[in-house]
Order: C-alpha cells, then sequence, then structure tokens
C-alpha cells in the first residue's frame, strides 16, 4: 500500500510541477507584453533628454533656451521650428541614434 501512495504522490507532484510552471511561463509572457505596450508611452525632450512625467511636462527646458541652430536630438522626430529656442520641453519617442 505505500508503494502505491508514493506512487501517487509522485504523479499528482508531477502534475502540480508541470502546471506551475506553465503558470509561470504565462504570467512571463503577460509580463513582457505588458512592459513592451508601456515602452510605446516611453517619452523624452528632444532637446535635453529628460523623461516626460508628471513632472516635467509642462516645465521649462534649459536645453531649448539656448541659441544653438543646430542640436543632436533625443528623440526619432525633430520639433517643429516654432518649438526651437522657446525654453519649453518637447516630448517625442527616444532615438538611440546618437548613441551608435
Amino acid at each position: 500500500m505505500s508503494q502505491e501512495l508514493k506512487r501517487k504522490y509522485d504523479y499528482y507532484q508531477d502534475e502540480f510541477d508541470k502546471e506551475t510552471k506553465n503558470e509561470m511561463e504565462e504570467w512571463a509572457r503577460l509580463v513582457d507584453k505588458y512592459a513592451s505596450e508601456l515602452k510605446k508611452f516611453d517619452m523624452v525632450c528632444a532637446f535635453c533628454g529628460q523623461h516626460m512625467s508628471d513632472l516635467t511636462v509642462n516645465t521649462d527646458c534649459v536645453e531649448n533656451n539656448s541659441m544653438f541652430d543646430s542640436y543632436t536630438y533625443f528623440t526619432d522626430d525633430e520639433p517643429p521650428q516654432h518649438i526651437i529656442h522657446k525654453a519649453r520641453h518637447w516630448f517625442g519617442r527616444p532615438s538611440l541614434r546618437q548613441f551608435n
């Protein structure tokens, strides 16, 4: 009788381990998907590179106050001309161009 109980225990333990592994893999997929969805909303200031947040969204940008006519932007898109030299942040998707 003891062998039969051990065999049943082992069987149920294996099934539980398989289900737990599948559940953990599903959670990992969901977390990856969630992270990639959040990444779509990641924006930085084209002039200074600060990430957009509730603290920076409507504030002045020190780097957009300079009189340089040429910038290396932190975003994929260039800000419109009417934004340049206005001392305000202009947010866009982050670019890795300057780091390559």
